[in-house]
């Protein structure tokens, strides 16, 4: 009987911990395209910025 009502808390344990897993899968997913997309703009600013600094010989100075 024991073991019957350990096998039971454990089943309704893990019923609980599902519904939470689900959301957060969920939720990783929307959050996940704004934040890589938040990275990948700073990326890019980062990058043209360095782009910009290494040619910075090249540009035609202003009179």
């Amino acid at each position: 009987m024991r073991t019957f009502a350990l096998v039971l808390l454990s089943l309704l344990l893990l019923g609980c911990d599902r519904e939470y897993k689900n959301c957060f899968e969920a939720a990783v997913a929307i959050e996940r395209e704004q934040v890589c997309n938040d990275l990948w703009q700073n990326c890019e600013k980062a990058a043209r910025k360095r782009a910009e600094a290494s040619c910075e010989a090249f540009k035609p100075k202003e009179d």
